[in-house]
């Protein structure tokens, strides 16, 4: 099972792999803050977008997961948030 911190790492790197800084500095302003959740609500829907794309293509939920990089639980997350079959 992982651990927490190895959880908390994983987020970071795909957080960070989003081109945002995880962790917060002292000069962070709120509206860089804003910019920051910004960019990444632009890379989770560009993310979600990819996902339909992949399974109306054909690729199952697994392969999905395993190219993206995310758990079959994100991939059915996506699919279903967006009405796009599960199954």
């Amino acid at each position: 099972m992982e651990s927490s911190s190895d959880s908390r790492s994983h987020r970071t790197y795909k957080i960070e792999r989003a081109g945002v800084s995880y962790a917060p500095s002292p000069e962070d302003s709120a509206d860089v803050v804003r910019e920051k959740l910004e960019k990444y609500r632009r890379t989770c829907a560009t993310r979600d977008g990819l996902v339909i794309a992949a399974k109306r293509s054909g690729l199952s939920e697994v392969e999905i997961a395993q190219l993206s990089g995310h758990s079959r639980n994100t991939v059915r997350s996506i699919l279903t948030k967006h009405g796009e079959s599960a199954g």
